[in-house]
């Protein structure tokens, strides 16, 4: 679809299937861009010096929520399509970063690390907020990372990865809009962790040492 000298990253399906938007760095910088999808018609939504990434689409298909940087901070912005109107929802010191649209059109959910001293990427989580950028609320509490949140068709529950405080191993939660405790999926990893397991050996090639 793309084949451009740039970055093309973040495919999005429009509601109605016809159009797709993407992020992509063709013009010089990560902006917003629109194409039919194959590959036609080609639309450069944003134009910022900095970074614009991550959209995702009002389920009318008018607008479309989009991280930047041009704040000085990752924050939330709404674009009109037809318009290119630009709108910021969140002002934060922290990061707001990865907007998902609910299919029902009544909330965004986000990423953050706004509730942390220090602000420190390993401890993510995940807000909600109005379309308006109002009623902002945070969903999950957990001291780790909290990330890559999609929503049910019904939009009453969240699913997302969680891992805990100084750990690696992600794990897929559901959660409902209310906060909720959320519930681990279970499944069997037990073969799968036996094909990625790896241990560490010691020897030794022409007299060095080799791990």
């Amino acid at each position: 679809l793309t084949n451009s000298w740039g970055i093309d990253t973040s495919p999005t399906w429009s509601p109605d299937g016809k159009q797709i938007a993407f992020t992509s760095n063709r013009a010089g910088n990560n902006d917003i861009w629109l194409m039919e999808v194959d590959g036609g018609a080609l639309v450069q939504l944003t134009d910022y010096e900095g970074a614009d990434d991550q959209p995702t689409w009002s389920p009318d298909g008018k607008q479309l929520a989009f991280t930047s940087n041009r704040a000085g901070n990752d924050d939330i912005y709404l674009l009109d399509i037809a318009t290119k109107a630009v709108t910021q929802l969140t002002d934060d010191r922290g990061r707001d970063f990865a907007p998902a649209w609910s299919p029902t059109g009544e909330a965004i959910a986000f990423i953050s690390n706004r509730s942390v001293k220090g602000m420190q990427d390993e401890d993510l989580d995940i807000w909600l907020m109005d379309p308006d950028g109002s009623n902002q609320r945070r969903v999950t509490s957990n001291q780790g990372t909290d990330r890559f949140v999609s929503w049910s068709p019904d939009g009453k529950l969240l699913v997302y990865t969680a891992a805990a405080e100084n750990s690696q191993a992600e794990r897929i939660h559901i959660i409902d809009t209310s906060g909720r405790a959320p519930k681990e999926l279970a499944i069997d990893r037990e073969k799968l962790e036996a094909e990625i397991g790896a241990e560490a050996k010691v020897f030794k090639i022409g007299g060095k040492v080799s791990i």
